[in-house]
């Protein structure tokens, strides 16, 4: 992770730019293997381990590592994902 113009991205070793320089902050979760970075309208993306988006402007509601699942809100409805950032129904998740 790094910081340009006051945003935060992620460069790799070869200084090859990984994840554009966009995030107000950006904090890496080891207890879920993602990333999580904050948007300029306070919203989060999160992005895997190979550096790709996978749930893009949402609202995490909460965030379960035990019980491996976390709520967001996402165009205005809540849902829930496994750790895996993989969609489940609430019942499953809970």
């Amino acid at each position: 992770m790094a910081k340009k113009g006051g945003l935060y991205g992620i460069i790799s070793i070869e200084n090859v730019v990984c994840v554009d320089f966009k995030y107000n902050s950006l904090e890496y979760l080891h207890s879920t293997d993602f990333y999580q970075a904050e948007n300029s309208d306070f919203t989060t993306d999160i992005i895997d381990r190979n550096f790709e988006t996978k749930l893009s402007h949402i609202i995490i509601s909460e965030l379960n590592i035990e019980e491996n699942y976390m709520q967001v809100r996402e165009n205005g409805e809540y849902k829930y994902y496994n750790l895996n950032i993989v969609e489940e129904t609430n019942i499953n998740a809970l």
